[in-house]
């Protein structure tokens, strides 16, 4: 029980951790982002919190939705960090 605890634990941290940092580049360069991205990262930070409350004990499925979300999140950055500047 103590290692599933610790896997649970280790899990919701990891994807809360990585929840705040997709919503606080949102919030800083929404801006900078098509709208069609910023729907995109938004629906899927939504369809993950809903997962995790539903789902606390599927870790690997927690895991597997919160590596989704952040690669949503780095395929709408990459034009900016490439020197290209998204547009609106």
């Amino acid at each position: 029980l103590d290692t599933k605890r610790k896997r649970q634990i280790e899990v919701k941290n990891t994807s809360e951790a990585i929840i705040y940092d997709i919503e606080k580049n949102l919030r800083e360069h929404r801006e900078k982002l098509p709208a069609a991205s910023v729907t995109k990262i938004e629906t899927a930070l939504k369809d993950l919190k809903a997962y995790i409350q539903a789902n606390p004990d599927n870790f690997d499925e927690i895991e597997r939705r919160t590596q989704e979300a952040q690669k949503i999140q780095i395929d709408a950055f990459a034009p900016m960090y490439s020197g290209g500047q998204a547009s609106n």
